[in-house]
């Protein structure tokens, strides 16, 4: 017993002293797929973070892509980037950033995938990488439209919709004031619908904060928009005075139309009824020498001897 202790103890020194060399400690198990994000038109990096006393001998990447086979696009040994196929689809988008760090410029939605790498040691150790790839689309301008509800003096009530014309995989929130911040106050006064795009508010204009901002983001790129409150609320007064103007106007205008109308109708009425009369009174007057009596005076006259 006293000898197996003794043989067991042996060995710990062993490997305690063998692994002050460089080069001999074990390496760790292959760590858990790292994501990465990318924007379109951008460009990642795929690090290893080895340490510096370890002397790497060759480096290999292989790309699997959503649909399709996976593909070894890209090998480092000693010291330079060699590419097996530079008609694949990263063609010269490839570079290294560094001895062990990969970089791929101009990013393309299709670029989306995996990319395991391997690491070769001097020592005949390998370690492996593996990197989930997403490319994603810049984050679209957002707009806020505004629908008035109602308005006072005291209150305003108005729902505003953001709209953003991006695909899927967006996200979206509502803050408040300058510097932005959450928003706070009684749930009375503001209220989401169940998408998130649509903001109810009950504001009072005599509160401090009239600033409602609409953000719109995925894992690389975020884009707002504004809205000032006190703003809209004044414009829907002056628009609700201006439509009584407007108003008024149109029906003074459509008075004064119908007046002249029927003036013109009663004036032609009139004039007809005038022209009527005259032409009753000419009809009834005899034509001049054509009186039967002056005829028959004329033949009685013309026999006498």
């Amino acid at each position: 017993m006293e000898a197996r202790m003794e043989l067991h103890r042996a060995h710990l020194l062993l490997v305690l002293f063998i692994s002050q060399f460089p080069g001999t400690a074990p390496f760790p198990a292959q760590d858990p797929p790292k994501l990465v994000n990318g924007i379109f038109g951008g460009s990642v990096l795929f690090p290893l973070n080895i340490p510096p006393q370890k002397r790497v001998v060759e480096i290999e990447w292989k790309f699997s892509p959503k649909v399709g086979m996976p593909l070894l696009i890209a090998e480092f040994v000693n010291g330079e980037l060699k590419r097996p196929n530079e008609g694949d689809r990263f063609g010269h988008r490839l570079e290294m950033a560094d001895e062990t760090t990969l970089r791929i410029k101009g990013l393309e939605l299709e670029d989306t995938g995996v990319m395991d790498v391997r690491v070769r040691f001097a020592t005949s150790a390998i370690l492996e990488h593996s990197f989930n790839l997403a490319v994603h689309e810049p984050v679209p301008m957002p707009q806020i439209s505004h629908r008035l509800i109602s308005y006072t003096a005291d209150e305003c009530n108005m729902t505003l919709q953001c709209q953003t014309l991006g695909k899927g995989g967006l996200r979206l929130s509502w803050k408040m004031g300058n510097p932005l911040r959450v928003l706070e106050g009684a749930l009375g006064w503001h209220r989401l619908t169940d998408t998130g795009n649509e903001l109810h508010l009950s504001w009072r204009p005599t509160t401090s904060n009239s600033t409602i901002t609409c953000l719109v983001d995925n894992p690389v790129d975020l884009k707002n928009t504004s809205v000032d409150l006190f703003n809209v609320c004044q414009d829907a007064d002056e628009y609700g005075c201006f439509s009584w103007v407007r108003t008024t106007m149109f029906v003074g205008l459509g008075l004064q139309i119908t007046i002249i109308v029927l003036v013109n109708i009663l004036e032609r009425k009139d004039w007809n009824q005038c022209c009527a009369g005259v032409d009753a009174g000419i009809a009834n007057m005899a034509p001049v020498g054509t009186n039967k009596p002056t005829k028959t005076f004329y033949r009685a006259h013309k026999r006498s001897p």
